[in-house]
């Protein structure tokens, strides 16, 4: 979807290089899927006397939305698309397409609001749909980036539903056993974030440092 001053048109050509302006022309980001965190089980100690967010966990399900600005050119580009890194047609008649665009008009206008705020020209964003409501779970700034998890309370959290933060503190010996046992806010399922983005190199590649736990 392509958005030019105030028209808009709902070309979903994600892998394509679409006109923007006269002349110019720009390569519109490919959509990437959402990483699953790292199993706490294993990987738990490395997030140990970090300052860490212990947040609700999310389901790995939802719409992503994918947002290029060019604004020397006055040029907006949307595409929408699953987790997994597909896109989503629009003009489907699929429950996803519907969520898709029910997602563009309630947030859109927010989210580009928020970016020329921020002065951000590119970012992933992805929801969740909980209860008919949805809820902004991360945001994909690079390749190998993501906000961290005060951003993502900070600036958009006034605007946008947000998954519960639990706690926020260092991961030291009793919050960690805290975690692993479950106990008091600790209970349920949940994903720990860095208060600060970091990578993790395993065998396949760097991988954002989020752990979680499912009981």
């Amino acid at each position: 979807m392509r958005l030019k001053g105030n028209t808009l048109s709902t070309s979903t050509t994600q892998n394509s290089t679409p006109q923007c302006g006269t002349s110019s022309i720009a390569k519109v980001p490919k959509l990437l899927p959402y990483p699953k965190p790292l199993l706490f089980e294993s990987e738990g100690q490395l997030v140990k006397n970090l300052l860490c967010y212990v947040i609700e966990h999310y389901d790995y399900d939802g719409i992503s939305l994918l947002v290029y600005r060019i604004p020397n050119d006055n040029d907006i580009y949307v595409v929408c698309g699953d987790w997994n890194g597909n896109a989503v047609d629009l003009t489907a008649q699929t429950e996803q397409a519907s969520l898709a665009n029910l997602l563009i008009e309630q947030k859109l206008v927010d989210i580009l609001s928020i970016m020329r705020y921020a002065k951000v020209d590119q970012a992933q964003y992805f929801f969740n749909c909980v209860e008919n409501k949805f809820v902004l779970v991360d945001m994909q700034v690079a390749l190998n980036k993501f906000a961290g998890p005060g951003m993502l309370r900070d600036v958009f959290g006034r605007t946008f539903d947000i998954p519960k933060i639990k706690h926020i503190g260092v991961i030291d010996d009793a919050t960690f056993d805290a975690v692993t046992h479950g106990s008091g806010t600790y209970s349920g399922d949940v994903i720990i974030k860095p208060s600060k983005f970091r990578l993790h190199e395993t065998e396949s590649g760097y991988v954002p440092l989020y752990v979680e736990l499912k009981r």
